[in-house]
């Protein structure tokens, strides 16, 4: 929605081309988005009134982040869905409850051990929501509850266990949280 009302304000020059919300769902907006505010430079340079950061910026936006809107929503979503369910998980290991009791005997991982990994993941959680103000952490986060992922469903797979679906769908998360942390910040 940002980038067609972008589209709209920007389309009144003749030398620009329009921009559609389609195009900035899936990045190929932001070049012609720099071309417009370069074709609204040119246009503005004609007539001797180009200001930096005037009418072309406030126009045009910052060229890195102007059609990151559904980005942005994708990356604040999944990211808030894997610290919910990583903190959800820590704190049951940290209450000992009975299903998690049930999985680690099943795979064959000492009682002992589920605070320590309860640590774990609400430290993944923490990272992830930290990673809103501090992206590098966000990021170290996210791959550290991959590699724990990664761990739990090679646990479950050298004790041949068939109910493997809760650590895919967590690894899965954690996947989906790293893939969107570096798109949103390296603005694939």
């Amino acid at each position: 929605m940002a980038c067609a009302a972008l589209g709209r304000r920007v389309h009144g020059l003749a030398t620009v081309a329009p921009i559609s919300p389609k195009d900035c769902a899936f990045g190929a907006g932001q070049g012609r988005l720099q071309e417009n505010a370069d074709a609204h430079h040119r246009v503005e340079a004609g007539r001797g009134s180009v200001v930096p950061g005037g009418a072309a910026s406030s126009a045009s936006g910052s060229s890195s982040g102007a059609c990151l809107g559904g980005m942005e929503v994708t990356y604040v979503v999944i990211t808030i869905l894997a610290a919910l369910a990583n903190g959800y998980a820590a704190a049951l290991n940290f209450v000992g409850a009975d299903s998690v009791k049930v999985v680690a005997d099943r795979v064959q991982v000492s009682r002992a051990w589920m605070v320590p990994l309860g640590t774990v993941l609400a430290s993944g959680a923490v990272g992830l929501l930290t990673g809103f103000a501090v992206p590098a952490l966000g990021i170290a986060a996210a791959i550290g509850l991959v590699l724990y992922f990664i761990c739990a469903v090679t646990a479950h797979l050298r004790v041949r266990d068939r109910q493997i679906g809760g650590a895919v769908f967590f690894l899965l998360l954690a996947a989906g949280a790293l893939t969107t942390n570096v798109a949103y910040h390296n603005h694939w």
